[in-house]
């Protein structure tokens, strides 16, 4: 697939393509028979961008809790097999999702699976919030909080399996193996992230909300 039919699909109607294509075209670029040229855009670093923020705030929710699992288990009185279940369960939940993202991106497309990926990811976090505040009973704040992440997990296919399909579709071929590697390294980013920022913002059990 070209990069103006993706646009298309992204922006979700042709009308609009004429005036974007004036103004972020940038070069022309040989398909890979070396006869068609497609066309590139400006554009592509900024959806580069957002998969890259996508996976990174992903792998930080996935591993928030990992650093600080006596905290976390002290604050939402459970126990460590528990906490390990935090994150365990996007492990879970990536095995049969990995095989509904594969289908989605191959189907649907790109815009697809990022949109999803990203509502899943957003309303996962924001589950997780709910679970810290103080009208939430005690006994009802880890089945939220495994609830958030359990959405989050699900997001996380749709989210890591972007970065191949983003390159192949955006990206001239002398730049698609640099994108892939950009927005791939990204998740291991966001893991390392998690690590160095989890324990800083709960140095004790009364501040895992903020971690």
């Amino acid at each position: 697939m070209s990069a103006t039919s993706e646009y298309s699909s992204l922006l979700g109607t042709d009308r609009l393509i004429d005036p974007i294509l004036r103004s972020s075209t940038v070069s022309l670029s040989a398909s890979s028979d070396g006869n068609t040229p497609y066309r590139v855009y400006t554009r592509r670093w900024f959806m580069l961008t957002v998969v890259c923020v996508l996976n990174i705030s992903n792998a930080m929710i996935w591993m928030t809790f990992g650093p600080i699992a006596d905290r976390a288990g002290e604050y939402f009185k459970i126990s460590y097999n528990e906490v390990n279940w935090l994150s365990l369960i996007f492990m879970t939940a990536s095995i049969p999702l990995g095989i509904c993202a594969s289908w989605l991106l191959d189907t649907m497309g790109l815009r697809a699976s990022i949109v999803l990926g990203s509502w899943l990811n957003a309303i996962g976090c924001g589950v997780r919030v709910i679970s810290t505040l103080s009208f939430v009973p005690q006994q009802a704040r880890f089945p939220v909080l495994i609830s958030g992440q359990f959405l989050a997990a699900c997001s996380q296919p749709f989210v890591m399996f972007s970065p191949t399909k983003l390159a192949a579709t955006w990206f001239q071929g002398d730049q698609r193996a640099t994108a892939n590697m950009i927005a791939s390294v990204s998740n291991p980013v966001g893991i390392l992230l998690a690590n160095i920022l989890s324990p800083l913002l709960a140095p004790n059990q009364h501040d895992v909300p903020f971690a």
